[in-house]
C-alpha cells in the first residue's frame, strides 16, 4: 500500500467517527454499537481480504483500495435513514466520499463509483437483484463480482461479538457458505473457506497477550492460517481446512504451545534475569532458579557478580556457595552425589564450602572469602566450564524438587483456560481444590484469590513479581502496592508476574497504564495501521517532527505523552497498551485528570473502549465494565468529565488541544472550574496573554461562552463603540470594557432596600452606559445596550432581577472576562470574514470603524 493510500485511509477512518460516532444501532446483534465501529470494522476486514486475494494473483491493488472504501460506506440505509434501494445511487456515494473527505481520484472517478455502488447494493442477502444482471449483462466482470462477496463477508462477520464463534454456529456456517461463494469465483485459487477460532477463558493481562502473540505465530506456521479478527478473549482465522481437536492432539498442541512460549526470548530473558538477583544479603535464589539448566544457572550467578560494586571473583564464590548450600538440602549430605560436588567445589575453588564465612557485613564477608581463594575476575569463566562436570548431579537435584516446574505450570494454565474452536479439557481438580482449601491464608493467592494446595502457593518474594519491595507485617494491602506486606501468590500470578516483566515494564510512579479494548474486535490491518504509524513517530528526527507528521494515528493516542522525549512503552496486540505520563501533572489527583482527558479524546476517535490503571497485574474483572471509560481509582475532581456523554464529548473536543503546551499547563484548572461559564470565563482571561488567539477561540466555543446571547449583544455594541471612540488599529480591553463596568457601577449603586425598584435601576443604567458611546451616537444605542443588561441579570438570576443583580456583584469578575471573551471572539470571526473576502485583516482580531 502506497503511503498516501494509507493517509487516506486513516484520514477516512477519523472522519467516520467524527460523524457517524454519535449514531448507535438501537436492535439486532449490534445493537448499542456506533455505526462508526460497524464501518470500520467492515472496511478493514473488507481490506485485509481483498490483500489476501492480491497475494493470491486474484484482484488488482486498485480492487484493493476499493473494497476498504466499499466496506465504509456500505450502509447507505443507515447513513441517509432511507432504504437500501434509495440511497445507493451514486449521487449518494459521491455525497459520502465528499464528507469523508475522500480526495483519491482513482476513488471518486465515475467507473470507481460504479463499483462502490455493486459493493453497496450487493453486500445483503436481500440487497438489489438489478445489480446481479448487471453482472449477466457483462457491465462488470468477475473482479467486482468478488469485490461484492468480500464486503458481503465482512459485513456479516462484523455480527460476531465474541470469538467464540460456537455461540453462533448459523451465522459462522453463513460466513463459511460466502468464503465458499469466494472461492467458487476465483475458480478455487481462494482456498481459505474455513473459520477457526481460539479463545481464553480468563484474562490475566501481559501473560494473555504473550499466549495470543505466540498462538497467532504457531497457527500462522503450523495450518497456514491468517488472522482476520482480534477479539478481548481470542482470535478468529480464515484457514483452508476444517481444523478439529480431540484430547490427544489438544494436549499436544498445548505442550507445544507451552515450550514455544518459555523458549522464547523474552520470557526465557525474564526468568533467567529473575533466577539469581543481587540484595542486601548477597545473591539470592528465586523458586524459578533451580528450573533453570545448569549452564543457565553458573552463568547468570556470574552475570550478578560482575555488576555488583564488589569483587567479582568473592560474589562469585559466595554465590556458588549458597547454590551448594541448596544442593546438599535437596540431595541431603551424605548422599554419593552431593560428596562428589562438595569434592568438586574444593578442588576448583580451593577451599572446602562449608569453611567459607556465612554471617556479618557484606564487605567484610566477601573481605573474608578473598583472603581464602586464589581466584582472579578473569578466571571466573573458566572455573564455570570446569563445573559443567557436575550436570548430572544438578540434574538429579532438579528431580527431586517437590514445586511443579514453569513449564507444568504453564501446560496446567493453558489446560484450564485455552479453547481450541470449540475443544477444551474442563479441569475439575482447580475447583476441588479450591473449595479444599479455600479461605487460608498459606494456601490462598493474595492476588486473583485462587487457592490450591500449598506448594501451588508460594511467598510473594519468590515470584519474580515486577519491582516489588517485600515488607513483613500485614497481608491487607491492595495487590501491586510499591510497599508490598509478606504476601501468598499462586503459581499462575508467578508466571503473570513474568509476563508482566517482559511486555510491561514500568519504571515510574508517576505512570498510568492505557489499555485500549476494541468496542468489538480489532481487524489484523488495525493493529498494522498502527504499528507503522508507531513505527513512523519512532523514526522522526525529533520529537517536535511528531506532532507535523499528518493522519498518525499514534499521534492521537498519545497525545500529550507523544511530545516526551521517549516514546511510551507500546504493546500491540488483542488490546493495545501504553504508558501515559506527563510534566504537568505532579499528583495523582492531575494525573488521573489528565488521563481522563486524553481517554475520552480516544474514545471519540476511535473504536475502542479505555481503561487506565496503576496496576499492571491485570485479571478479567479489570477489562469487564460496560462503559467506554474507566478510571481505576478516579479523583471526585475528574469524575465530572465522564458524568454524561455530552460532557465525554465537550472535554473531547477540550483535550484536542491538549498539544498546545499552554493549554496542557493549565488543564487542571479548566476541569476544577465548577461550570462551563466558569471555565469560558477562563478561557476570556488567559485569552491572547497565555493561550493563543485562534485556540482560545475554539475553547471558547466548547465551553459556551457565545451562548449567552446577552452578553454577546452586548459585546457587538461595546466592540463597535470602542473603535469608534479611536483612531487607533489597536483598542485597549479597558476600552472593550467600559460600558460593562459602567452598568456594573450602576448596579453597585442600585439599593432596592430603599424601595429602588426595576425603573430606577434602567435610569441609572442609562445614565452611566451614555458615557461610552461614541460621538454622533445616538442615545438608543445605550438603551439597547440597558435592555440586554437587564435581560442579562434577569437571566442569571433564573428571572429574578434581584438575585441577578447579587450574583453579579458575586460574580463579576467571571461575567467581566466572558464578555470580553465574546468581544474577541467576534473581532476574530471579522478578520477571518475580511480574510476571506479578500479585505485587510485588523491586529489582534480587531476591525476599523468606517465612521
Amino acid at each position: 500500500m502506497a503511503e498516501q493510500d494509507r493517509e487516506g485511509m486513516v484520514k477516512a477512518i477519523l472522519n467516520v467517527k467524527n460523524f457517524y460516532g454519535s449514531r448507535y444501532h438501537t436492535s439486532g446483534p449490534k445493537a448499542g454499537r456506533s455505526f462508526a465501529d460497524h464501518f470500520v470494522n467492515v472496511a478493514l476486514v473488507s481490506y485485509q481480504l481483498a490483500k489476501l486475494c492480491e497475494s493470491l494473483g486474484i484482484l488488482s491493488p486498485e480492487h484493493v483500495k476499493l473494497s476498504f472504501y466499499a466496506g465504509l460506506i456500505h450502509d447507505t440505509n443507515k447513513i441517509f435513514e432511507s432504504t437500501l434501494r434509495q440511497s445507493a445511487d451514486l449521487e449518494s456515494i459521491r455525497q459520502i466520499l465528499e464528507r469523508l473527505d475522500v480526495n483519491d481520484e482513482d476513488v471518486r472517478r465515475d467507473e470507481s463509483l460504479k463499483i462502490l455502488q455493486a459493493c453497496v447494493g450487493l453486500h445483503q442477502t436481500s440487497g438489489l437483484s438489478g445489480m446481479e444482471l448487471l453482472f449477466n449483462k457483462g457491465v462488470f466482470d468477475e473482479k467486482v463480482k468478488i469485490l461484492t462477496r468480500i464486503v458481503k463477508f465482512a459485513d456479516k462477520f462484523d455480527n460476531f461479538k465474541d470469538a467464540d464463534l460456537s455461540i453462533d454456529d448459523s451465522l459462522k456456517a453463513s460466513c463459511e457458505i460466502v468464503l465458499e461463494e469466494l472461492s467458487e469465483l476465483t475458480n478455487k485459487k481462494f482456498q481459505f473457506t474455513h473459520l477457526f477460532y481460539f479463545k481464553l477463558k480468563e484474562y490475566r493481562g501481559a501473560l494473555t497477550e504473550i499466549i495470543y502473540e505466540v498462538m497467532n505465530r504457531l497457527l500462522e506456521e503450523k495450518f497456514e492460517m491468517v488472522a482476520i479478527a482480534r477479539f478481548p478473549n481470542g482470535t478468529v482465522y480464515l484457514s483452508k481446512r476444517r481444523v478439529t481437536f480431540d484430547e490427544q492432539s489438544y494436549k499436544q498442541f498445548v505442550d507445544e504451545l507451552s515450550d514455544e512460549i518459555l523458549n522464547d526470548s523474552p520470557f526465557a530473558n525474564a526468568v533467567a534475569d529473575a533466577a539469581a538477583t543481587f540484595s542486601q544479603t548477597g545473591v539470592r535464589f528465586s523458586d524459578s532458579a533451580f528450573e533453570l539448566d545448569w549452564r543457565s544457572l553458573l552463568s547468570r550467578i556470574l552475570s550478578v557478580s560482575r555488576k555488583s560494586k564488589y569483587e567479582a571473583s568473592a560474589v562469585f564464590v559466595d554465590g556458588l556457595r549458597k547454590l551448594f548450600d541448596k544442593l546438599k538440602e535437596g540431595l541431603s549430605e551424605k548422599s554419593e552425589e552431593y560428596r562428589k560436588a562438595r569434592a568438586m567445589f574444593k578442588e576448583i575453588i580451593g577451599v572446602d564450602p562449608d569453611e567459607l564465612p556465612r554471617s556479618g557485613k557484606l564487605e567484610a564477608i566477601y573481605s573474608k572469602i578473598s583472603e581464602k581463594i586464589s581466584i582472579e575476575n578473569d578466571q571466573l569463566d573458566e572455573i564455570v566450564q570446569k563445573l559443567m562436570s557436575l550436570e548430572e548431579v544438578y540434574r538429579t537435584f532438579q528431580s527431586k524438587q517437590k514445586s511443579p516446574t514453569l513449564q507444568a505450570v504453564m501446560r496446567e494454565y493453558l489446560e484450564s483456560t485455552l479453547e481450541l474452536n470449540g475443544f477444551w479439557l474442563p479441569r475439575s481438580e482447580i475447583f476441588k481444590n479450591a473449595f479444599a482449601h479455600y479461605g487460608r491464608y498459606e494456601t490462598t493467592c493474595s492476588v486473583c484469590g485462587m487457592s490450591a494446595e500449598k506448594d501451588r502457593i508460594i511467598e510473594i518474594r519468590s515470584a519474580e513479581s515486577p519491582d516489588l519491595k517485600v515488607q513483613y507485617f500485614t497481608n491487607r494491602l491492595t495487590a501491586h502496592a510499591k510497599k508490598e506486606p509478606r504476601r501468598m501468590v499462586c503459581q499462575f500470578c508467578r508466571l503473570q508476574f513474568l509476563a508482566t516483566k517482559v511486555k510491561l515494564p514500568f519504571s515510574s510512579e508517576k505512570e498510568v497504564l492505557f489499555i485500549l479494548i476494541p468496542s468489538n474486535f480489532y481487524p489484523q490491518e488495525f493493529l498494522e495501521i498502527l504499528k507503522k504509524s508507531h513505527d513512523e513517530l519512532q523514526n522522526a528526527p525529533s520529537k517536535g517532527t511528531r506532532a507535523k507528521i499528518p493522519q498518525n494515528i499514534m499521534n492521537l493516542i498519545y497525545g500529550p505523552a507523544g511530545t516526551s522525549k521517549k516514546l511510551p512503552h507500546t504493546v500491540f496486540g488483542n488490546m493495545t497498551y501504553f504508558s501515559f505520563t506527563s510534566s504537568a501533572a505532579d499528583s495523582w489527583q492531575k494525573l488521573a485528570t489528565l488521563a481522563t482527558l486524553h481517554a475520552v479524546r480516544i474514545v471519540r476517535n476511535l473504536p475502542v473502549r479505555v481503561l487506565v490503571t496503576t496496576d499492571v497485574l491485570l485479571l478479567q474483572d479489570d477489562i469487564e465494565f460496560s462503559s467506554d471509560v474507566y478510571i481505576k481509582d478516579l479523583p471526585a475532581v475528574a469524575q465530572k468529565i465522564l458524568e454524561s456523554s455530552s460532557s465525554m464529548d465537550m472535554w473531547a473536543q477540550f483535550a484536542e488541544y491538549l498539544d498546545d503546551g499552554r493549554v496542557l499547563e493549565n488543564f487542571f484548572e479548566f476541569v476544577k472550574q465548577p461550570s462551563n461559564i466558569d471555565r469560558a470565563a477562563l478561557v476570556g482571561r488567559l485569552w491572547g496573554e497565555t493561550i493563543r488567539n485562534d485556540v482560545a477561540f475554539n475553547l471558547f466555543r466548547i465551553f459556551g461562552g457565545d451562548e449567552m446571547r446577552e452578553i454577546q449583544e452586548m459585546a457587538k455594541l461595546a466592540r463597535n463603540w470602542a473603535h469608534r471612540r479611536t483612531n487607533s488599529p489597536k483598542v485597549s480591553d479597558h476600552q472593550y470594557l467600559k460600558p460593562f463596568t459602567d452598568a456594573f457601577s450602576a448596579v453597585r449603586k442600585f439599593d432596592p432596600k430603599l424601595g429602588e425598584d426595576e425603573k430606577v435601576l434602567e435610569a441609572l443604567l442609562l445614565e452611566s452606559v451614555s458615557r461610552s458611546l461614541p460621538e454622533n451616537a445616538g442615545i438608543d444605542q445605550a438603551k439597547a445596550f440597558v435592555d440586554e443588561f437587564l435581560n442579562f441579570l434577569k437571566t442569571i438570576g433564573n428571572g429574578d432581577l434581584l438575585r441577578g443583580r447579587e450574583i453579579l456583584i458575586a460574580d463579576f469578575s467571571k461575567y467581566k472576562n466572558v464578555f470580553l471573551g465574546n468581544v474577541r471572539l467576534i473581532s476574530l470571526e471579522r478578520k477571518v470574514q475580511g480574510e476571506k473576502s479578500g479585505e485587510e485583516g485588523e491586529p489582534d482580531g480587531s476591525e476599523k470603524s468606517s465612521s
